[in-house]
């Protein structure tokens, strides 16, 4: 007999925990025939020591509740489990869950914005430099937006999470990730947070309308270091960080998106296209920040496309063979500021040509790409796409 699939919150080994009593599962297997639980035993600790044990003659291996010690922020608790069936068989497995900040009010981050002007469609980049002031024992990142945001550590993408933080009611409730961030440091270190409109205030429902939630984008971010010597520093999204544009020239979920990397080539600023402009901080509720509570969206599958067909117009169409949601990747030869044009549909007209129309009105899902060098992979960021042909 063995335990396996040992879970905390239905997530193997969490971090960012902001239950108070966290919920524990794990499923039995067994050679023999008619076996069931009969008891468990779980031991909790933290630091070495014991914060919860309890015993119990008990079928039940899903989401029992933690009822010991109240939990302390950020900090590591081991899970030792152990099963007994009724053939007298025993078994034993280990997992661990780090909770995050249980009480949002002590965040000292703030939500910040840009003052660019309303007709710039490109997504704000916030940004600051620090420096690691002594050996990182460990390091979290606490991070969301008002829009949906990408966060970058010395360049380096952090977590494959996309369309962060998701879609909830904003002003009730505003999902916040937590990543681990500890191998990704350097002495010297630079985050940036791009956000684009997302929900939050891009073109949203049946009238085609933005700023369902408000009219300027936000970041909020909290970067957690704890050093090897016990010292603890904070840093957050403040009047400090720096903001610019980037590549993202326009970003819509429904609408498309619009990647420039040639942007910030030219010497002049103006040329170049990028944008700088002062941060400020918005008023915002702490309170309505909660840890991310649905699964995540990331790459799970990659579908290569089935078929090239050619319109009787002419029209050169890759088809995916079935219907589905997602975002297009396509590796492109061509000439350094050549533009590449992206578009979907799901169906073909009467005739067999390509048939976007019922996208038009609502959402019309153009993606353009302006190439940097002569060879390069296009792939949407901010936007999904219902389709099956491009």
């Amino acid at each position: 007999m063995k335990l396996y699939d040992l879970r905390t919150e239905y997530r193997v080994n969490p971090i960012g925990i902001t239950e108070k009593h966290p919920r524990f599962s794990w499923k039995l297997e067994s050679g023999e025939r008619d076996t069931i639980q009969q008891s468990y035993h779980i031991v909790v600790t933290a630091d070495e020591k014991i914060v919860w044990e309890t015993k119990a003659e008990s079928e039940e291996s899903v989401l029992i509740p933690y009822a010991g010690e109240e939990l302390r922020d950020e900090t590591l608790y081991q899970v030792s489990v152990e099963a007994t069936d009724n053939h007298g068989n025993t078994a034993a497995g280990e997992m661990y869950f780090e909770t995050g900040i249980l009480l949002p009010e002590t965040f000292q981050a703030k939500m910040i914005t840009h003052d660019f002007p309303e007709e710039e469609t490109a997504c704000p980049i916030f940004s600051r430099t620090f420096s690691a002031k002594g050996k990182v024992k460990k390091a979290r990142i606490y991070a969301t937006a008002r829009g949906v945001y990408e966060a970058y550590l010395n360049g380096e993408r952090i977590g494959a999470d996309r369309m962060t933080p998701g879609w909830t009611s904003y002003h009730h409730r505003l999902q916040y990730q937590i990543y681990d961030i500890t191998e990704m440091l350097r002495k010297e270190n630079e985050i940036g947070i791009m956000v684009g409109n997302g929900w939050y205030k891009g073109i949203l429902g049946f009238y085609c309308k933005p700023n369902q939630y408000g009219d300027r984008v936000g970041a909020f971010a909290e970067i957690h270091l704890e050093y090897e010597d016990g010292t603890r520093e904070v840093i957050g999204t403040d009047e400090s960080w720096n903001a610019r544009t980037g590549e993202v020239r326009y970003s819509e979920i429904y609408m498309g998106e619009t990647i420039d990397t040639t942007a910030g080539e030219a010497q002049d600023r103006e040329q170049s296209g990028i944008r700088t402009g002062a941060v400020s901080v918005m008023e915002f509720d702490k309170s309505t920040l909660t840890a991310q509570e649905n699964e995540p969206v990331r790459i799970t599958e990659r579908i290569p496309a089935k078929k090239l067909i050619v319109t009787p117009k002419g029209e050169k169409l890759v088809d995916f063979g079935q219907n589905l949601t997602g975002l297009a990747e396509v590796k492109v030869h061509g000439q350094k500021g050549q533009k590449i044009v992206i578009r979907h549909a799901e169906v073909l007209d009467k005739d067999g040509n390509f048939y976007p129309i019922h996208f038009v009105r609502q959402n019309p899902r153009i993606h353009i790409f302006v190439m940097e060098r002569n060879r390069s992979l296009c792939r949407i960021l901010h936007s999904t796409d219902s389709a099956i042909f491009v």
